[in-house]
């Protein structure tokens, strides 16, 4: 559907992105797609001002496919397409392992 065009940055009922959905649900492959083709990394959704990887993040912890999803393949994603990566995570602990993870590599 990108190829043919579909905006990558369409924005759902709260400002969420294709993006922020494929980060929260640690689908890595729908990341490297989006990224493909320019889908913006810093964009703020407006309930929480959370950005993909914030949602990648929180995902990893409180997401749908938690046990399943790549939220490893999808931070490092991000991170490597230019994601700013946060100062301060919280009492998030299933991200602080992504980030470990991440720092190993």
């Amino acid at each position: 559907m990108l190829d043919v065009g579909w905006p990558v940055d369409a924005r759902g009922d709260r400002g969420q992105t294709p993006l922020h959905w494929a980060g929260f649900h640690g689908n890595v492959e729908m990341v490297r797609a989006l990224l493909r083709h320019n889908a913006p990394l810093e964009v703020q959704e407006w309930q929480f001002k959370g950005t993909p990887l914030g949602w990648g993040l929180y995902g990893s912890e409180h997401g749908w496919y938690r046990e399943t999803g790549d939220y490893p393949g999808t931070v490092r994603a991000l991170l490597t397409a230019g994601a700013k990566a946060p100062e301060d995570i919280g009492a998030v602990d299933a991200a602080e392992e992504v980030l470990a993870v991440l720092r190993k590599s």
